[in-house]
C-alpha cells in the first residue's frame, strides 16, 4: 500500500513539474504576438500630404526663399500692419519656418482653417501659436492638453496646436487639427489628398504653384470663391468675379527686387478663357485710370493678360520703387483704419482666418521668383 501511495505522489509531482515547464513557451508566444504588431503610420515628410481634398482654399509659401529677397521687408511690414500680426510673432514664425501651408474649409457662416508650418519647433511653440490665435479672437480659456489617437494636442478655446516630430507645427480650429491628425492615423487613400485634386494637378501645375514665393488655389463655387466674387463686385469687377468664382482660380506672388502678381484661372473651354481675358483687359483700363488719379503707381497699364487654351492669366509687375509708393499711399488711405481694426481682438478672425480685402491689396503684388 505504501508503495502504491509513493508511486501516485511521484506521478503527481512529475505532472506538476511538466506543467510549470510548459508555461514559458506560452509566455514567449504572447511576446512574439506583441512584437509582430505593425508600427503606427509615420508622419509624412511633406506636410502637403496632410492636406485633404475637401478644402475651399489652399495656400503655400516658401518662407525660406522669401527671407533672402529685398522685397520681403515690405511684405513683412504689410502683414504686420494689415494682417494684425505683431512684429515679434511674425519674426518668431518666420525665423523657424521654411514652408507654410494654409487650408480653409467649411461654409461662409462657419469657416475653419489650419496652418501647417515646416521647420524646427518645440512643444512650447505649440503653446505660443495658441496664444497668438487666442489674441486674435479674445479667447481667455486656459490652455489644456488632450489625447487624440497616439497624439497629445494642446487646446485653448476653439483652437488647437501640436508639434509633430519637431518639424511640423499644426495649428488652427480644433476640429480641423483633429482631422489633419486623422490623415496620419487612418492612412486614407492617396486620392483623398489635396495633391491629387484636379485643381492642384491642372491649375497648380500651370501656375508652377509650389515653385513660387506664395501661391493660393481657390476651389470653384466654394465659399472662398463666392466671397471673392462679392469683393470683386465691390470694385467694379462683377462680371470678372462671376467668371472667376465659377472656375478653378488662383494667384501666385514672386518676390525678388520687387514683386510680380499672377492671377490664373482654368475655365471650361477656350471660349470662356478668351471672354475672361477680354473682360479683365477692359477692367484694367478703367482701374488704371482711377488708380493714377488716386495717386497709386501706374502698374495696371503695363499688366499682361492672355488666354492659352482653357487658361486665362493676368500678370502685374511692380518694381521696388513702385512697391514703396504703393505702401506709402495705402498707409495714407487706410492705415488708421487697419490699426483700429487690429486693435479689436475679434475683428482679425471674423473671416475665419482668410485675408481681409485691405490685407490682400497691401500684400497682393510681386517680382522675382
Amino acid at each position: 500500500m505504501r508503495r502504491l501511495l509513493l508511486t501516485i505522489g511521484l506521478s503527481a509531482a512529475t505532472a506538476c513539474a511538466s506543467s510549470q515547464a510548459a508555461t514559458p513557451p506560452v509566455e514567449r508566444a504572447t511576446a512574439a504576438e506583441v512584437s509582430a504588431a505593425p508600427p503606427p503610420p509615420p508622419v509624412p515628410q511633406d506636410p502637403l500630404d496632410l492636406i485633404a481634398s475637401d478644402v475651399a482654399l489652399f495656400a503655400h509659401a516658401r518662407v525660406d526663399v522669401m527671407k533672402e529677397k529685398d522685397a520681403f521687408a515690405t511684405l513683412r511690414r504689410s502683414l504686420v500692419r494689415y494682417g494684425c500680426v505683431s512684429e515679434a510673432d511674425f519674426d518668431w514664425l518666420a525665423g523657424q519656418t521654411q514652408r507654410a501651408l494654409f487650408a480653409n474649409r467649411g461654409d461662409r457662416e462657419a469657416p475653419e482653417f489650419v496652418v501647417l508650418l515646416a521647420g524646427q519647433f518645440g512643444d512650447d511653440d505649440a503653446k505660443r501659436a495658441l496664444e497668438l490665435l487666442a489674441r486674435r479672437v479674445g479667447t481667455t480659456d486656459a490652455t489644456t492638453t488632450r489625447p487624440h489617437g497616439r497624439f497629445t494636442v494642446a487646446q485653448k478655446g476653439p483652437w488647437a496646436a501640436i508639434v509633430l516630430e519637431g518639424r511640423i507645427l499644426a495649428a488652427g480650429h480644433a476640429g480641423f487639427v483633429d482631422s489633419t491628425l486623422d490623415g496620419i492615423e487612418l492612412s486614407p487613400p492617396p486620392e483623398t489628398r489635396y495633391a491629387q485634386t484636379a485643381i492642384f494637378r491642372e491649375l497648380g501645375d500651370h501656375m508652377h504653384c509650389l515653385d513660387r514665393s506664395v501661391c493660393g488655389l481657390i476651389t470653384a463655387d466654394g465659399p472662398v470663391a463666392q466671397r471673392m466674387k462679392h469683393e470683386l463686385a465691390g470694385v467694379g469687377m462683377k462680371k470678372v468675379g462671376r467668371e472667376l468664382a465659377g472656375a478653378q482660380s488662383g494667384f501666385s506672388i514672386a518676390v525678388g527686387d520687387g514683386v510680380v502678381l499672377n492671377v490664373g484661372a482654368h475655365l471650361q473651354s477656350d471660349q470662356e478663357a478668351d471672354a475672361l481675358a477680354r473682360d479683365a483687359r477692359d477692367w484694367l483700363w478703367q482701374a488704371g485710370l482711377v488708380a493714377r488719379l488716386a495717386g497709386f503707381p501706374d502698374v495696371l497699364g503695363d499688366a499682361e493678360v492672355k488666354a492659352e487654351g482653357p487658361f486665362a492669366d493676368l500678370k502685374i509687375r511692380m518694381p521696388e520703387r513702385d512697391l514703396a509708393k504703393l505702401e506709402e499711399r495705402l498707409d495714407q488711405m487706410v492705415g488708421d483704419e487697419a490699426r483700429a481694426r487690429c486693435a479689436a481682438p475679434s475683428a482679425a478672425a471674423s473671416s475665419g482666418g482668410a485675408p481681409t480685402p485691405v490685407a490682400r491689396n497691401a500684400a497682393g503684388s510681386t517680382q522675382g521668383s
